[in-house]
């Protein structure tokens, strides 16, 4: 029943860049406690056959399927599933009574456990508690409710109301201790004309039958500290099932089942980056129109916890897909570009089916139950034509793709990273303003934890892209270390800082001679500090690659194919923007000082060739990569509605206000022909050292860093050109300002 799914969505992956750094491990030992109730209700007993749902049954079997999985580590025994006649009121309920009381009987030095509530099927409203009682707690006088297999049209005693979630998720997160994490995919309200497919909302027609509410005296509620709910849509919306092939998904878990599967990092895949780009993905596919915008509810810093708690473990290598290259069997689209990571040289190898790829193969020059290998011999933006060959003896010899070869995927097998390498000089700090010499692998000075992170930075799948400099060769970036401490520093200068709101004695934890670096990383734990490091500096190459192929690619000018434009903005209450104007030019640039309100203005100015379709990057001055648009709390519209740039055409970002933070910031257009997706190019930022007030830099300072590196500015001035990457298929341009408290 499943199969078209499973091949569709619980085994297809896509990657990031060609840095993701952990394959796919068995659960392990230590992992916390984990438990899931898992609700489909798609027959109902009471209702007509118009009410009845077709993907409920399909949610639960497709998420437990990924539960289980070796990513998530769930054991059968952790999973209770409900489905149809079984998901009665009375045996919903159970089921929560008995996940609490499983929760606690845990032993009290068991790590804090993970819960997952899933529920699919209709939802629906009845009448709140009458005003004096403490559960009366909706201006609206409406309660929202899960609506069981055995509830009636009207009525609705069997229902489940929120009131009861909200009562089981205080209740399982007491203390703040446990993590649960609810996801709710059904309407609770919400109007709109049934399309083709069917919407998840049980409509009992109570609005009109609820009096002007007009001071209505409510006991606000908050959602218990430690959960987290994720549900399909916002009120005045409605939610469709999505059409799979012959076979009906609730929208929400079928777009959660593919981002889930298909982020091959999942230790960095936040809750809020989860709604995020499932709202991304609602925008370019070509099956969702006028979607509805998933709604997240929890604190702020809880929504930024990693999904079910998941680590490195969980991580894999980022699969591709492949496309055949017309009639040609020698040659292969792989669907994937520059901005992806891909290099030429790099060699990748194919499988016919996801289900089918090794993910530690016994070796890289033989074939692992694959279809072939393939080598990259050009890369564009948004994908690369790749080689076909196979192993006979050690060598590369020509292949052809099966006949009538009409797709697959292919895992990265080497990774050649060229010119796009990072060079680290290691020294010792003699003072807050002076270093020593260069300290090389045989420095007796040198930390043994630092021999150790630097001498395997380089893993055997990829070509060494960490060139650790020595004596007086340019370095890109520097890594200064003084007693048991480190901190990475650019070349090109000692960064100066705005002022620091930390204390002083936060400030004395660390050296004067780190300040202002990103760190610190401390070398009296390696086990912590080694993997941080190599983390750091993976992440610095990545944002500097980003500005480096952006700028190699940019076409300046008003006739360019792609303009991009910073611009003042007045905002009315609701913080939409009435007015734009240029932002005013300064010495040295453009300045955005602390409250300042702007946007960009990106513009096609074209007149008679086709639309390009953009996404706007924002990198700032600790490597941290956002996109700016498409924006995803903006859902809903055309197919690509906020990426098509049509000939002639502007269009103007949502308004930002300037936080203060002190740094140059570069925002990049990327242009492709064909709607594209760089939702995975998003980075935090990299931590950094406390910093004292106003200290004034010797050479650059540390946020010029990202567009001197655009140009491959060294230490001593010495120059590296970019390499020309342009193609038509694809274009980019480039904003910077600095960001001034």
């Amino acid at each position: 029943m499943l199969q078209s799914w499973r091949l569709t969505i619980l085994f297809s992956v896509v990657g990031i860049t060609a840095g993701g750094d952990c394959l796919a491990a068995d659960p392990t030992s230590d992992r916390p406690p984990r438990f899931a109730l898992l609700v489909g209700v798609g027959k109902y007993q009471n209702l007509g056959a118009s009410e009845q749902l077709d993907g409920s049954r399909n949610d639960v079997e497709a998420m437990r399927e990924l539960l289980l999985s070796a990513r998530f580590g769930f054991q059968p025994d952790d999973i209770v599933t409900l489905v149809d006649e079984s998901a009665t009121g009375a045996a919903i309920r159970k089921g929560l009574s008995d996940l609490s009381q499983r929760i606690r009987e845990l032993p009290p030095n068991s790590r804090p456990a993970q819960i997952l509530v899933h529920y699919s099927g209709h939802g629906s409203q009845v009448a709140d508690q009458p005003e004096g009682d403490p559960l009366c707690d909706e201006s609206d006088g409406l309660d929202e409710t899960i609506v069981p297999y055995d509830a009636d049209k009207q009525g609705g005693l069997q229902d489940l109301r929120d009131d009861e979630l909200f009562a089981f998720a205080e209740e399982v997160c007491t203390g703040g201790r446990n993590r649960l994490w609810m996801v709710l995919d059904c309407c609770h309200s919400g109007t709109g004309a049934r399309g083709a497919t069917k919407v998840r909302k049980l409509d009992r027609g109570l609005a009109a039958s609820i009096p002007t509410l007009g001071g209505r005296k409510i006991n606000e509620r908050r959602l218990a500290a430690g959960a987290v709910v994720l549900s399909a849509c916002r009120a005045q919306e409605v939610e469709p099932e999505y059409q799979q092939g012959k076979e009906r998904f609730g929208l929400l878990t079928r777009f959660v089942l593919q981002v889930l599967n298909e982020s091959p990092t999942l230790s960095t895949l936040s809750y809020e980056l989860l709604r995020d780009e499932i709202v991304a993905r609602y925008r370019v596919d070509p099956s969702v129109a006028q979607p509805p915008l998933p709604q997240l509810e929890g604190s702020g810093s809880l929504l930024r916890d990693t999904v079910l708690g998941c680590g490195v473990d969980a991580d894999r290598k980022p699969y591709w897909e492949v496309m055949a290259s017309g009639a040609d069997r020698s040659v292969a689209i792989l669907k994937a570009g520059a901005f992806h990571g891909i290099t030429v040289g790099s060699q990748f190898e194919l499988y016919d089916q996801p289900a089918k790829v090794v993910v530690k193969p016994a070796g890289t020059e033989q074939e692992n139950g694959s279809t072939a290998w393939l080598a990259v011999k050009a890369v564009e933006g948004a994908t690369a034509t790749v080689d076909v060959f196979r192993w006979e003896n050690g060598r590369r010899a020509e292949a052809l793709l099966p006949a009538g070869f009409k797709g697959g995927f292919a895992v990265e097998r080497h990774h050649e990273h060229g010119a796009f390498g990072l060079r680290l000089r290691v020294t010792r700090a003699k003072s807050a303003n002076e270093d020593g010499p260069a300290l090389g692998p045989g420095s007796p000075d040198l930390p043994p934890s630092i021999l150790e992170t630097l001498t395997t930075a380089n893993r055997p799948d990829e070509s060494p892209w960490l060139q650790w400099t020595t004596d007086d060769e340019a370095c890109d970036y520097l890594l200064r270390i003084d007693g048991n401490v480190a901190a990475l520093f650019p070349a090109t200068g000692r960064p100066k800082l705005a002022v620091d709101a930390s204390s002083p004695s936060e400030r004395s934890e660390v050296p004067a001679s780190l300040r202002g670096g990103w760190g610190p990383f401390l070398l009296e734990a390696p086990e912590a500090a080694g993997p941080a490091l190599q983390q750091a500096l993976r992440q610095i190459c990545r944002a500097r690659n980003l500005i480096r192929l952006a700028g190699a690619q940019r076409t300046t000018g008003p006739a360019g194919p792609i303009t991009i434009e910073l611009v003042a903005v007045d905002v009315d209450d609701s913080g939409a923007i009435v007015k734009t104007r240029p932002w005013p030019l300064e010495e040295g640039g453009l300045v955005v000082r602390k409250g300042g309100r702007y946007a960009y203005r990106i513009a096609n100015p074209q007149a008679s060739q086709k639309p390009w379709f953009i996404t706007v990057l924002a990198v700032d001055a600790d490597q941290g990569i956002d996109q700016v648009l498409p924006y995803q709390e903006a859902a809903g519209g055309e197919v690509s509605g906020e990426q098509r740039l049509d000939p002639g055409q502007s269009r103007i970002t949502d308004a930002f206000e300037c936080d203060g933070g002190f740094g140059d910031r570069v925002t990049i257009v990327l242009a492709t022909r064909e709607p594209n997706s760089y939702y995975m190019l998003s980075q935090p930022n990299l931590p950094k050292t406390r910093g004292e007030d106003n200290l004034e830099s010797k050479g650059a300072v540390l946020d010029t860093l990202l567009l001197e590196q655009t140009y491959f500015k060294t230490r001593g001035d010495k120059r590296m050109r970019p390499r020309r990457l342009y193609d038509e298929s694809w274009t980019a341009s480039t904003v910077s300002f600095r960001a001034s408290p």
